[in-house]
């Protein structure tokens, strides 16, 4: 979840409360212009909530800061061409993206759940393309890519360039642009602002881990291929939803300084092979110290010349595929300044004493979205 020009706020064994007791949680529903107020409800676990309401396929969650008056991804969501009446918009309100998602799916009565964020802008025909993927039971969810909304402005063109350059972000390139055909995929290929799983699933894992505010979603998938390693997850790189890159580099480089905050604590709240790989880079700012105590500066080159030669092949790679030259120029230096706030951020959440949960607490307030083309349906109905 991100404001618009700012990055995600850095804040899962059974994630951490979920499925315990918890604060109460305000349910708004709204209809048109009527507001009614369903009181606080406490639900120790997550369940098959809204029996008595009429089944729809699809449950749109969408996280929104509390003082957002209208997502900016709603005027997407607003032109999604599907019935009516098989699909619904939930918004949750907080300061907790992972709570509120959680406290979201458990009043949610699609059969599957859609994670968006609040600037996701999903393409119009992005439900006909999810639906037939679920037509099999074996698939658990389906993912897609999260490309940039077009812009003439330079940064976010800058940090979409890094964003889908190999050489920054490794196999993680196929999460920001459509890469390859229909297939099945892991973790590596998944963005949680644009993926759909069913509902009994996310249930029976739990949900998301409240204490991982990012790399919530890097846990979520490790669980999921743990406890459903049966089941089948499918990348379709046409399933589409877009969202507006940092437009400052402050925001950018908070962002990433988030990301690798997010990745230390969830290998320090579920350790694996995987996330202790990524702590690997940890080391990245010790070797040239340690090399100079050794007193044999020319040692340094051991790193340097592989690392250049790095950066110039993502310059390479963001010319073939067509950036503008000054996006080439501005590769290197993006590149380089990503990799040292990730690995500040990895050294961050490494140290800390405990992880931070006192976001877990916060209250979340979750209303029912009519896009314009439901409320008119719903009148019709009544005349």
């Amino acid at each position: 979840m991100t404001r618009q020009g700012q990055p995600d706020s850095p804040t899962k064994s059974p994630p951490h409360g979920v499925g315990q007791d918890r604060p109460m949680t305000k349910l708004i529903s709204y209809s048109k212009n009527v507001r009614n107020f369903l009181g606080d409800t406490k639900r120790p676990h997550l369940s098959m909530a809204n029996d008595n309401d009429s089944p729809v396929k699809f449950s749109i969650i969408i996280p929104v800061w509390p003082d957002e008056q209208r997502p900016f991804g709603l005027d997407y969501v607003d032109k999604i061409d599907y019935p009516a009446d098989q699909f619904e918009v939930i918004l949750a309100r907080g300061l907790n993206p992972c709570r509120q998602r959680n406290e979201a799916a458990k009043i949610a009565k699609g059969e599957i759940l859609v994670f968006f964020d609040n600037d996701s802008c999903p393409e119009p025909d992005y439900l006909k393309r999810l639906a037939p993927h679920f037509s099999d039971d074996q698939v658990a969810g389906v993912g897609g890519p999260n490309p940039a909304v077009a812009t003439d402005r330079y940064m976010p063109n800058l940090v979409d360039a890094v964003f889908t350059n190999p050489m920054a972000i490794g196999s993680k390139a196929a999460r920001y642009k459509p890469v390859g055909e229909l297939r099945q995929a892991g973790d590596s290929d998944f963005i949680f602002c644009n993926f759909a799983i069913r509902r009994r699933i996310y249930e029976q894992l739990n949900g998301l881990d409240e204490r991982l505010c990012p790399n919530e979603e890097n846990e979520f998938f490790e669980r999921l291929s743990e406890h459903f390693s049966e089941k089948t997850l499918l990348y379709d790189p046409r399933l589409i939803a877009r969202e507006p890159r940092p437009e400052t580099a402050g925001s950018f480089l908070r962002k990433m300084f988030g990301y690798g905050i997010g990745r230390a604590r969830q290998f320090k709240v579920r350790p694996s092979v995987w996330s202790g790989l990524h702590m690997l880079g940890c080391a990245a700012p010790i070797l040239p110290i340690i090399l100079l105590l050794l007193w044999d500066p020319a040692a340094l080159l051991y790193l340097l010349i592989p690392y250049a030669g790095l950066l110039l092949v993502a310059t390479s790679f963001c010319l073939r595929s067509g950036k503008e030259g000054k996006l080439a120029l501005g590769i290197v230096p993006a590149i380089f300044a990503v990799h040292v706030a990730y690995t500040l951020g990895l050294w961050k959440g490494l140290f800390e004493s405990t992880v931070q949960v006192e976001r877990q607490k916060t209250p979340v307030d979750i209303s029912h979205y009519n896009i314009p083309e439901r409320c008119e349906v719903k009148n019709r109905a009544l005349t």
